[in-house]
């Protein structure tokens, strides 16, 4: 009984900890205000060292929180709700990490404001914006990176939001902390554990990246997990969405694409009746179809405007992918052909994975087979790799440690999800 205790004590001081820490991002605004930094988001290398340091706490405190959760029994409704307040709580602190959100707000004025194509037009030409002053920043010259649904969605909250810097970034933040929060309820109610639960939803980096900068991948995420709860369904019809929210997904963002033949595959693979398996591929189908259609018919008048998100994002050049490095700088090839060359590797590795796992010679199970293509895909595609593309990493790592059946699996999947968690903070300095 006194042990029980013990252990409860531990589990709500360490997350009581964790939250403490979360809440002195409070302070950071006026600190930079208190030494000159006039930048819409901190541009200090002080304060940039303070947050990683804070966040590696608050990683320790989680690792700790998890292994006293292991030993007791919590209640899920009571967990929730204070995840949820965190969240509420976090919502109201400016943006500590990047300044994305305010490059959703610009692209997405382009269409409610100006009423122009962010696919073709950009945010440079127009110093008139009511907001150009204050959130202008060196990504305003090219076109937008993102995808349709969220442009659209971003158009609205724009045109909710007016002329109020205030209000639209609080919308935003608003958006990004409800789908944090429907992730985490999705992910207990997929995988069935408050284990995994609260391996999603107190996890700091993750917490940063989506309660504090409100990045969109939050919104990619949601569409993943919803996508692969429906992927354990028996039937071809719950397939059959799994596709469709997996389609939604990459019309949010677009690198979740890599990972669509291995959604399709498994799929038809799971059914047993071949007119069930049919049924699933034409309904694929439709939905790779219709949705790309209806998604972008109001933004591309052709083939290339619909490419230029893709081609947008592969003309950054900054935090390359090692691979590509190495190309460059080791073996001093021209950088042209060290991304060509290494992005032909990644084709190359990813038709042989999945010809492997179509004949059954991985014998892992399809998270950790996703969350390997993903590894290869970071280290051999990108021109700009950013710290929070690694929390869709750490989605298939968490599933994966969820339908792990062997310890020494389960162990090793959650020391990765506790090493990219590092790494994702860590990387911060690493751009500095």
């Amino acid at each position: 009984m006194l042990k029980e205790l013990s252990n409860n004590f531990y589990f709500w001081f360490y997350n009581s900890l964790l939250s403490f820490i979360f809440l002195g991002f409070f302070v950071i605004e006026p600190w930079r205000a208190v030494l000159g930094d006039a930048e819409i988001t901190n541009s200090l290398d002080i304060v940039f060292y303070w947050i990683v340091t804070a966040l590696v706490f608050n990683l320790i405190f989680y690792i700790k929180g998890f292994s006293y959760l292991k030993k007791i029994k919590v209640s899920f409704k009571k967990l929730f709700l204070f995840f949820i307040l965190l969240n509420l709580v976090l919502m109201f602190i400016w943006p500590a990490g990047s300044n994305d959100s305010f490059s959703y707000i610009y692209q997405s004025r382009l269409i409610s404001h100006h009423q122009v194509n962010p696919y073709i037009d950009t945010y440079s030409n127009f110093e008139h914006d009511s907001f150009f002053k204050e959130i202008n920043n060196k990504w305003s010259a090219r076109t937008a990176p993102y995808g349709p649904i969220f442009l659209a969605l971003g158009g609205l909250l724009t045109w909710l939001g007016g002329n109020s810097l205030i209000l639209t970034l609080f919308l935003f933040k608003l958006v990004m902390v409800i789908a944090n929060i429907l992730c985490a309820w999705l992910v207990y109610k997929v995988f069935d554990s408050i284990k995994v639960f609260y391996l999603y939803a107190f996890n700091p980096f993750i917490l940063f990246e989506f309660a504090i900068n409100a990045h969109n991948d939050v919104l990619l995420v949601l569409f993943v997990v919803l996508s692969l709860g429906f992927l354990l369904k028996n039937n071809w019809q719950g397939k059959a969405w799994a596709i469709g929210f997996f389609i939604i997904s990459l019309l949010l963002k677009f690198y979740s694409l890599v990972l669509l033949p291995f959604i399709v595959f498994r799929g038809v693979l799971d059914l047993k009746l071949r007119k069930d398996k049919l049924k699933l591929i034409f309904s694929g189908l439709f939905f790779l179809a219709v949705l790309p259609t209806i998604s972008f018919w109001w933004l591309a008048d052709s083939f290339q405007t619909a490419l230029s998100p893709l081609l947008s994002q592969s003309k950054v050049m900054g935090a390359i992918s090692p691979v590509i490095w190495l190309f460059n700088k080791v073996a001093e090839m021209p950088m042209g052909t060290a991304i060509m060359l290494s992005k032909s590797l990644f084709v190359i590795i990813f038709a042989l994975v999945l010809v492997a796992w179509l004949y059954e010679k991985i014998k892992l199970n399809l998270y950790f087979i996703l969350a390997i293509v993903l590894t290869i895909f970071y280290l051999t595609c990108f021109t700009w790799f950013m710290p929070w593309y690694l929390i869709f990493l750490l989605i298939f790592l968490i599933a994966g440690y969820a339908t792990a059946k062997d310890t020494v699996v389960s162990k090793l999947s959650l020391w990765f999800i506790y090493f990219i968690s590092f790494w994702g903070i860590i990387y911060y300095i690493v751009l500095r």
